[in-house]
């Protein structure tokens, strides 16, 4: 099995591109290809209603805003790995681990829908595990929870209830930390299949992706996620590595 030495020091200065790229990570079906369909303005990312996953590999697209580049990329959905070999666990892992080091990696984007339940609170905590063992250890600050098929997206007295029921629901402690320090956003990405509601559909995905993109302008000037030694400890086993998946 080929895979890089625990422990390999690598470096920011090998980021081969300044722009701005964004991870979209979630359970499988949550909407991420939509929500990646969305901030990029375009339908090169497969749509999958329901469970099943439209997403088989990693994949991204450049888009630009309001004079900006950014770099969109979509993950598998975690939940969907579970017939994949630890060779190819390891191989994803690798792959990720390129991206973060080779782009300037500047957002996190978790995307869940409809209330936080348990399964979701686990894939956070692998997607936060996952980039310890690349060795960021502040990755939270660089992880926005967005909830994807949220109709009152508009009005913010109902999205900070929301906010705060999430934070009163978890009653993990560790879990609930790490949920307070991340950023937190409301959208509504319906599905525009249906002719009868398509029209009312692409306006809600025009004004989540302009929301959305505004809240994240101002987060996605600051410096991107480091890698300061990639894998981190010494003592990280095959197994932790394939449990991020």
């Amino acid at each position: 099995m080929r895979r890089t030495p625990i422990g390999v020091a690598v470096s920011n200065k090998e980021k081969t591109d300044d722009i701005q790229s964004i991870i979209i990570a979630g359970r499988t079906g949550s909407g991420k290809s939509t929500l990646a369909n969305v901030l990029s303005n375009n339908n090169k990312f497969a749509e999958v209603a329901g469970s099943t996953s439209g997403t088989k590999r990693i994949q991204s697209e450049i888009f630009e805003w309001k004079g900006n580049k950014y770099r969109v990329i979509d993950t598998v959905g975690i939940g969907d790995t579970a017939e994949l070999s630890n060779d190819e666990k390891m191989s994803l892992f690798l792959e990720l681990l390129e991206i973060v080091r080779k782009h300037n990696v500047v957002q996190i984007i978790f995307v869940y829908k409809d209330r936080f339940e348990e399964y979701q609170i686990k894939a956070l905590e692998k997607v936060n595990t996952l980039f310890k063992i690349y060795g960021s250890n502040s990755i939270s600050k660089h992880i926005a929870l967005v909830c994807t098929n949220f109709d009152q997206f508009e009005n913010k007295k109902a999205c900070d209830q929301d906010i705060k029921k999430l934070h009163g629901e978890c009653k993990n402690k560790s879990a609930a930390e790490l949920i307070k320090n991340c950023k937190h956003i409301h959208v509504d990405n319906p599905s525009i299949c249906s002719p009868h509601y398509r029209d009312g559909a692409i306006r809600a995905r025009q004004s989540s992706r302009k929301k959305l993109l505004n809240y994240l302008a101002p987060i996605l000037s600051v410096e991107g996620i480091k890698i300061e030694n990639a894998f981190g400890a010494t003592n990280v086993r095959d197994q932790d590595i394939y449990d991020c998946f």
